[in-house]
């Protein structure tokens, strides 16, 4: 599938030198240790925002060194932090396992948490969509019209989610954006990239989770993290309205993996990248 911009994007302007001289602004990424997390909150300390990330996993000394990321504990900094106020707040946390039951479990408290700490900031709330919502029966290229009719547990949820989002927009005067990716590669370990597709690499091995000749959504980290300091920048949403922005990323194919996987197999010197193999997922 392939996710088309929708028509609120060009108001976005993009990051220049004149935008970062001015008054610094304020972002708090909620989940800041995850791979979304990090990827944004040093993309917004590199455009010359102020970071504040809470941490709640013991001590913040704990913490990883993220240049330009000030993590904050629960106590006096963290209440001062909410008393200062800030622009925009990236809802980056999910639940600990990747399944269907945590997320039913876990997400909508998670999302309740985000809400509540967007509206105590007076802050405009930034929440990571997917494409799980559409279903099987998605059509080639997603809009801001197309029907959400998941047809998986996952799918679901995440449907409940930009539902809870929505009414927190109608109800509790919230001010929100969804940014809408596909399937996350880039940044770091942990995605289907490296933890299935090339996990085998060194071995002349692919594994595809699917049909070779299908197109799929995917996102780079790196340039989405940009995008969401770039929304974050961009005038916030009118009172009642709740925009969905699509992040283009890369429509591509297994067989185009192959072919890239291939090439990048080859310069490291692995000897069996030549005759790159496929193995399908069990």
């Amino acid at each position: 599938m392939q996710l088309c911009n929708f028509a609120m994007v060009p108001t976005i302007k993009p990051i220049t030198e004149h935008m970062e001289m001015d008054m610094a602004k304020t972002v708090w990424v909620l989940g800041a240790n995850g791979r979304l997390g990090r990827a944004v909150a040093l993309a917004f300390a590199a455009a010359g925002w102020r970071v504040r990330a809470p941490w709640r996993h013991g001590a913040v000394a704990q913490a990883p060194a993220l240049p330009g990321v000030q993590w904050l504990a629960p106590g006096a900094a963290l209440q001062a932090a909410l008393d200062e106020g800030a622009d925009a707040v990236v809802h980056a946390m999910n639940p600990a396992r990747y399944t269907a039951s945590a997320w039913r479990a876990e997400a909508p408290a998670l999302l309740h948490q985000a809400i509540t700490t967007a509206l105590a900031l007076r802050a405009v709330l930034l929440f990571p969509g997917n494409v799980y919502n559409f279903g099987e029966g998605m059509p080639a290229v997603l809009d801001a019209h197309t029907p959400q009719r998941p047809s998986t547990p996952l799918g679901q949820v995440r449907v409940a989610l930009e539902q809870q989002l929505a009414q927190a927009v109608a109800t509790q005067g919230l001010r929100a954006v969804i940014v809408r990716a596909g399937d996350f590669f880039g940044a770091g370990q942990g995605t289907w990239l490296d933890l299935v597709i090339a996990r085998k690499l060194c071995q002349g091995v692919m594994t595809w989770p699917g049909l070779l000749d299908v197109p799929h959504a995917w996102a780079y980290l790196p340039d989405l993290a940009q995008a969401f300091v770039r929304v974050a920048a961009a005038p916030a949403p009118a009172p009642g309205q709740l925009p969905c922005l699509a992040f283009a990323g890369h429509t591509t194919t297994g067989h185009d993996w192959q072919t890239v996987l291939a090439e990048w197999a080859q310069e490291q010197g692995w000897p069996r990248a030549g005759a790159l193999r496929v193995q399908s997922l069990p």
